[in-house]
């Protein structure tokens, strides 16, 4: 594992924390059920599927 994310609008402490606890880091947040603010980096469809993709290959590539 490479990273942990935060999923919508809810708490960072959790993911703070496993992510320490872990030894890896927290990847940023993605968009799954909700999208972001029309000023944040998902709001729409479209501009969600691109930001979460752009988190998660980089993590996976590790």
């Amino acid at each position: 594992m490479t990273a942990v994310f935060i999923e919508g609008i809810g708490s960072q402490a959790v993911m703070q924390r496993l992510a320490r606890d872990a030894g890896v880091a927290v990847g940023g947040r993605l968009y799954a059920d909700t999208l972001s603010p029309p000023e944040g980096p998902a709001p729409s469809y479209e501009a969600m599927v691109r930001h979460n993709v752009g988190l998660l290959v980089p993590a996976m590539l590790g």
